[in-house]
């Protein structure tokens, strides 16, 4: 007579079918008997062999709360969505973190290209100026203008300095027009 009793499976069976194993072990063999203690068989831990770890999931924490609603079937794809659907949002929220910084920096760097240009004009100016170069940068210019209406409104005050600087720009080349004009008579 033994007094230990193992339930073997194989490796390739269905969890939800190790899972209808593992409740009705625990429904019929988890009270007092003549040879066992209450709670003692079904078994979590075995030397000889491995458990599986399904039945260690049932056997810790009873069935899961789709289980007891839900057919099997459904219970087992309810899980998996729904571990897939917290995995997603562990990836998914620092990237809501991220994404407003990465704007950010996106409109600044588009604010630095217009402050590129601008310099070019500025230094443009610097040098002498003819007639069709300042026809050229008065151009530049107006494209300029044109393309930071872009901006957000969510960044008017870089928008505000912007135009600060393109109209400090356009002065200067009409002081730089009308001084070559003068030159010229």
């Amino acid at each position: 007579m033994g007094t230990t009793a193992k339930v073997l499976i194989r490796e390739d069976l269905h969890p939800a079918i190790i899972q209808l194993l593992a409740e009705t072990l625990k429904e019929e063999h988890s009270e007092t008997g003549l040879f066992q203690r209450s709670g003692e068989f079904p078994a979590i831990d075995d030397p000889e062999y491995a458990v599986s770890s399904v039945a260690i999931e049932y056997y810790r924490n009873g069935p899961s709360l789709f289980a007891k609603y839900l057919p099997l079937w459904t219970a087992t794809y309810t899980q998996r969505t729904i571990a897939f659907l917290v995995a997603a949002l562990a990836i998914v929220f620092p990237a809501f973190g991220f994404a407003p910084r990465l704007y950010e920096w996106f409109v600044r760097r588009r604010l630095r290209q217009f402050y590129q240009r601008l310099r070019a004009i500025e230094n443009a100016l610097q040098n002498g100026l003819t007639a069709a170069k300042a026809k050229a940068l008065q151009d530049e210019l107006d494209d300029i203008e044109r393309s930071t209406s872009t901006v957000p409104m969510r960044h008017s005050d870089l928008y505000f300095m912007l135009r600060y600087h393109l109209d400090r720009t356009r002065s200067r080349l009409i002081e730089a027009c009308l001084e070559t004009q003068a030159k010229v008579q």
